[in-house]
């Protein structure tokens, strides 16, 4: 019996963008899926639009919440209602290469005939800005260690239904970082993640005002605090290299002094200082930040011991 997949996807007014997201979901080689979309209150006209693709694949499966609830809440409402053993997410503003969910279910046959414990799966991603595509970097394999350094999964994986829901779903209180905060608490949870390398997840990151880069540091760092709150439990220079994301490529925070006194308060560890001084003085120079390396997908799967500092973008809401 084939594998049947749930894909959750919240949208909130980009009935265009949801359209061609819709499009690469059920376009799937692998057919046995259902695409859960809930429409986060949107006042376009999202929500009509779905009525009529739902009309055309009973495989797509929608919901409206009257008034906006965020992306969070509005995912965990599709998990809720969920009939796939699997479940993997797409942003609205995103799309699928065709074969992905089909490399995603062999990948964890392959590797669970190999009695390898696995907690997820997630793959390299296209970066799509203004027509240009590239290709990110991502190391083969990721523990929840990792994820404090760099959110190396992105904002998508895939993984049991059941999983998710057993961990509550994604926090609505999280300002930000809502797939960090979940994957953290997967990976914790269930073992290490393993990538499938090709890029069959394209990320649209057009300069929009609706982008989560582009949100105040305020609702950054109390994304932070709300979840170094929640791993106190960790060592302290993993909570401190957590801290130093905020200064990292993506967001690119400039170094203030009451900044460096935060560092120091979960003590001296030379790594994450030295991250911290080497943004102060490209500020202080306007120096250009370091590209992460360019990595060209290939058949077969990553390299062991393939590198495992190449930066990923945070998580979007």
């Amino acid at each position: 019996m084939a594998t049947l997949v749930s894909v959750y996807m919240p949208t909130h007014n980009r009935v265009e963008w949801m359209t061609r997201a819709v499009a690469s979901v059920l376009g799937q080689s692998h057919r046995e899926l259902e695409l859960i979309v809930i429409d986060d209150g949107s006042s376009d006209a999202t929500w009509e639009r779905l009525q009529r693709l739902a009309a055309t694949d009973a495989r797509l499966r929608i919901a409206r919440n009257e008034t906006p609830q965020g992306a969070p809440a509005s995912r965990n409402r599709a998990l809720s209602m969920a009939r796939g053993e699997f479940a993997t997410g797409l942003d609205d503003d995103d799309h699928f290469r065709e074969d992905r969910i089909a490399l995603f279910v062999e990948a964890w046959q392959r590797l669970g005939d190999a009695g390898e414990p696995i907690s997820c799966l997630y793959s390299q991603q296209m970066t799509v800005c203004g027509g240009r595509e590239e290709i990110g970097h991502r190391p083969d394999r990721v523990t929840w260690e990792q994820l404090f350094r760099n959110n190396h999964l992105g904002n998508q994986v895939y993984t049991r239904t059941a999983w998710l829901l057993e961990l509550g779903g994604f926090d609505p209180g999280m300002p930000a970082w809502q797939d960090l905060d979940l994957f953290i608490r997967l990976l914790q949870q269930r073992g290490p993640a393993r990538c499938v390398d090709e890029p069959t997840y394209y990320m649209n990151v057009d300069d929009r005002a609706d982008r989560i880069s582009k949100a105040p540091r305020e609702r950054i760092e109390a994304a932070f605090r709300r979840l170094e709150a929640k791993q106190r439990h960790v060592p302290a220079p993993l909570r401190q290299a957590l801290f130093t994301q905020l200064f990292g490529p993506y967001y690119a925070f400039t170094v203030r002094p009451r900044d460096l006194f935060t560092l120091l308060g979960f003590g001296l560890d030379r790594r994450n200082l030295r991250r911290m001084l080497e943004s102060t003085v490209r500020e202080l120079f306007n120096l250009p930040r370091a590209a992460p390396p360019r990595h060209t997908a290939r058949k077969g799967g990553a390299a062991a011991g393939e590198r495992l500092d190449a930066a990923s973008a945070p998580p979007r809401e």
